[in-house]
């Protein structure tokens, strides 16, 4: 018989942002479409405390840590709008669309109750809406920020590198 007790806290004092590393391609087939590929990892830690457990007749209560590697490959289509909304910035790159995710996960915790899974993997498939806008102040070099729901991010941002076409977009 399996008792867990975890205790509830307004704000968990263990709460920490985890930055990840993603890597991103895209090219464009035509004016305003485009298809990508990528990837992305996670490392996450979760702190439980006060976990309880039977063990014969015992009650057994201990704090333990939970490790989670998540790693996403993923390909896409992106619909650029740069044509459907008016915006007197030519550098400005608005984007939606769509995303096939491969998701591996990779479990590992610390508790010494026999009945949680030490370590676990698993690989699972999901479809991802993704949105976005990337600014190029240079003709090279520019800043991104992109949500996908559901996905393994939900929100990134961070630098965007251009190797080639047009000095600005859509012209």
């Amino acid at each position: 018989m399996l008792i867990q007790v975890l205790k509830y806290r307004d704000f968990d004092p263990y709460f920490k942002w985890t930055p990840g590393f993603q890597l991103h391609a895209d090219f464009a087939l035509v004016r305003r479409l485009s298809v990508g590929f990528g990837g992305t990892f996670h490392h996450h830690q979760l702190r439980v405390d006060d976990y309880s457990f039977e063990a014969g007749t015992s009650l057994i209560t201990e704090n333990f840590t939970e490790t989670i590697d998540v790693f996403a490959g993923y390909g896409g289509v992106l619909i650029h709008m740069k044509e459907i909304y008016e915006n007197s910035l030519d550098e400005v790159d608005v984007y939606c669309g769509g995303q096939v995710m491969f998701l591996s996960y990779r479990t590992h915790n610390t508790s010494s109750d026999p009945s949680l899974n030490g370590e676990s993997f698993d690989i699972r498939e999901i479809m991802a809406f993704v949105g976005g806008t990337r600014y190029f102040p240079t003709d090279f070099i520019g800043v991104h920020a992109e949500f996908a729901i559901p996905g393994a991010y939900t929100f990134s941002i961070g630098a965007s590198f251009r190797f080639g076409g047009r000095p600005k977009f859509f012209h």
